[in-house]
């Protein structure tokens, strides 16, 4: 099989992406072998390769393909006929705005295609109700003002959803356009990012929103979420914390407050959650804001 995404709306394109990935990702199980290149960057003799191996252990393989439609990918022309009716080898072509050379080249691959969409700018009536549907995706319902507004305000779909998620953090300010001030730290987003998924999630946002660093908050509560786990295995073996861990003996306390409320099992759960999108971030699956937010 082979798709194209494509259009200036990167988006709505990105997003169709991750759900293709995803979806693959639940069917191949075990089996999975996935490949990212950018072809701009990258050795598109590498990936000729790739594409004419199997693997003796995966049975099915996922190959994704940035700035697809080029020069450098036109020799895979002739290689990726072998895909075009392939149920368990899916090459995905991805491409932004489309110029007269990409659009010379995407005529090239339209043959091969199995599918093909085209993310283009939205406007009008036909925006606004993406916006109110995104919007509704996160568990926002926007006042018609507010649905107005986002609309006329924002110039892209990345904008939009922004103006969407300070609505969700503030929505008393939403119509009025107010602003709050930061009045939290990464500190504060630990000490609920385990109990309080609500609160935690304003946290976030708020962080977020005044420029705190996405990998740093990851890596901050992952590390939390390895504390968690070892004061509570101690705590339930009447144990003292081992020096050896490392960790300091106020946030040893504030840990052992914290997970009373928690069963060993969660604490476990957690860390296991963290290791997962650990694994989509550095696989180019998912970004630490995303996976962050999908945790909670």
């Amino acid at each position: 099989m082979i798709y194209a995404l494509y259009g200036s709306d990167t988006y709505r394109s990105r997003k169709k992406l991750n759900e293709i990935i995803e979806a693959y990702r639940q069917k191949a199980g075990a089996d999975i072998d996935f490949h990212r290149f950018n072809a701009q960057e990258h050795d598109c003799a590498n990936l000729k390769g790739i594409m004419a191996t199997s693997s003796l252990f995966a049975q099915k393989k996922l190959v994704v393909v940035e700035y697809a439609f080029g020069d450098r990918m036109e020799s895979m022309l002739t290689h990726a006929k072998q895909w075009q009716d392939a149920k368990d080898q899916h090459l995905i072509l991805c491409h932004e705005t489309l110029d007269a050379s990409a659009k010379k080249y995407l005529k090239l691959w339209t043959p091969l295609l199995t599918q093909s969409q085209e993310f283009g700018e939205m406007k009008g009536s036909t925006r606004e109700a993406w916006i109110c549907q995104e919007a509704t995706l996160r568990g926002v319902i926007l006042s018609p003002t507010d649905a107005h507004r986002i609309t006329a305000i924002t110039s892209d779909s990345w904008s939009a959803v922004q103006e969407i998620e300070k609505i969700a953090v503030n929505p008393l300010g939403a119509s009025s356009g107010e602003i709050f001030m930061k009045t939290s730290t990464i500190f504060d987003l630990g000490d609920v990012f385990f109990t309080d998924k609500k609160k935690a999630l304003g946290i976030l946002y708020e962080l977020l929103k005044y420029g705190e660093d996405e990998f740093g908050l990851f890596s901050y509560l992952a590390n939390r979420s390895r504390t968690l786990v070892a004061v509570k295995q101690c705590m339930e073996q009447k144990q003292q914390i081992p020096s050896w861990l490392g960790i300091h003996p106020f946030v040893a306390k504030k840990t052992a407050l914290l997970v009373r409320a928690l069963t060993a099992a969660q604490c476990a759960t957690f860390m296991i959650r963290f290791f997962e999108e650990d694994h989509r971030i550095k696989t180019g699956l998912s970004q630490p804001k995303d996976s962050l937010v999908r945790m909670l």
